[in-house]
């Protein structure tokens, strides 16, 4: 809430307004969105799916990449509203956060899939097993 992570000026309800002259937002008096709480809010939001998918008996594998899943889609959502003046874009219009999101999810949907099928496989050659 330092006037750090914003997003764009903003006149909606719930836009911030820093008047601190500590604060790091660049132009004092101006309400910005919020994008610490965005962020805030999607975090919270991953972690809510994750304990659901946990009540359901997803295994543990499978949360961790969930997660390592999850972040990075949240974070190429959020880096479009985040307006950090010092990070501009570098490649095709996104931003570092949103590259190195790009290539966890280049290199994680793979794991991720081959993990999910394997662990839907385990239970039936248990089974299997057990009637031999």
């Amino acid at each position: 809430m330092n006037g750090e992570i914003l997003g764009p000026p903003s006149n909606l309800p719930w836009a911030i307004r820093y008047t601190n002259p500590a604060s790091m937002a660049p132009h004092l008096g101006v309400a910005y969105q919020p994008a610490n709480l965005y962020e805030a809010v999607g975090t919270l939001l991953i972690l809510g799916l994750l304990l659901y998918l946990r009540r359901r008996g997803v295994a543990p594998g499978i949360l961790g990449l969930t997660y390592l899943i999850l972040y990075p889609v949240s974070q190429l959502i959020l880096f479009n509203w985040r307006t950090d003046y010092e990070t501009p874009a570098i490649l095709w219009g996104l931003k570092q956060a949103q590259l190195t999101s790009l290539v966890m999810l280049i290199t994680i949907v793979p794991l991720f899939f081959f993990a999910w099928r394997r662990s839907r496989r385990q239970p039936q050659s248990r089974a299997s097993s057990l009637a031999v």
